[in-house]
């Protein structure tokens, strides 16, 4: 059976990654045009290493893209190659044929959250997986809110100062300890907690309501100027991302529209990610703009 589906990038959050899933091989894409081909295979214990089981995990075989085809990366030694080959083989088989439209429908509905100290409420995104049993618990509840300077193109606008402050208003905000909980996220749109970190027995197997988890992934809700011009200047820098996620309201995904077109670059990059799009002129020019960026036009 082959499975399309996609997952959140965190943390920090930076967009969603599709996934085509068949046996034993998956490719993910963050923009769905370059897929990076992964086969899970037996790979042997480097020369050097204790004795050990063989391990089975997933190989990196090589990307492949419409325009471009398969490019493949060196296999290790003692690899079963043949095998690899007809796993990758199958799959690129899957990504040149029909498939659904992107974006993929979102499969990672068990969702760790950091708490707020007051009220044990959700108040940012840490993590997010596909299944009960990758629930692990961290050491430490801590939410990055920024990338590494590395992981940004460099032509891309750079977050704002007030944004890197989002993270010490809501690390404020979490108190000390830290508490975070697993939510299973059921079909109406509401959670189930299950386990945590520095979290109380009686807070497990709780049920919230929709609206206790924040749309944007971090919450909105601040009593503080400072750390509500804070928060907002993040979700500002980040709508280009925001707005590959399901279930957003049309004013919402109007104002992360708004935003998104001062990131034309990252814009153009995810923007067949997105469920839905409303205002269709906005976005087309900021479009035009990374175009001409990217052809070394300058701006529009």
């Amino acid at each position: 059976m082959t499975a399309f589906y996609c997952v959140r990038r965190l943390s920090p959050f930076m967009g969603t990654i599709q996934a085509v899933e068949i046996e034993d091989a998956r490719a993910i894409s963050p923009d769905g045009l370059r897929w990076q081909l992964q086969v899970r295979t037996l790979v042997p214990r480097p020369p050097g290493t204790p004795p050990g089981p063989t391990a089975r995990r997933f190989l990196r075989y090589g990307t492949w893209s419409a325009h471009g085809g398969l490019e493949r990366y060196p296999v290790p030694p003692g690899v079963d190659v043949a095998q690899v080959n007809a796993r990758a083989a199958a799959l690129v088989k899957v990504l040149e044929g029909p498939r659904p439209a992107l974006p993929y429908p979102a499969r990672d509905r068990f969702e760790l959250w950091l708490l707020d100290a007051r009220d044990r409420l959700p108040l940012a995104l840490l993590s997010s997986v596909t299944e009960r049993m990758r629930t692990a618990l961290p050491p430490h509840a801590a939410w990055t809110a920024l990338p590494a300077e590395g992981l940004l193109d460099p032509a891309e606008a750079r977050p704002p100062a007030q944004a890197a402050a989002a993270e010490t208003h809501v690390r404020e905000r979490a108190g000390m300890p830290a508490v975070a909980q697993w939510f299973e996220r059921l079909p109406d749109g509401g959670g189930r907690g299950l386990q945590g970190v520095n979290l109380g027995s009686e807070l497990e197997g709780r049920t919230l309501s929709p609206g206790a988890f924040p749309a944007l992934l971090v919450s909105q809700r601040w009593a503080e100027r400072a750390a509500r011009d804070a928060v907002e200047s993040l979700v500002q820098w980040q709508a280009p991302w925001l707005l590959s996620l399901e279930g957003l309201d049309e004013p919402t995904r109007r104002r992360l529209e708004r935003a998104a077109v001062h990131r034309p670059l990252t814009l153009h990059a995810v923007r067949r990610l997105y469920p839905a799009v409303i205002q269709e002129g906005l976005l087309k020019r900021a479009l035009v703009e990374a175009e001409l960026r990217m052809s070394g036009g300058g701006t529009a």
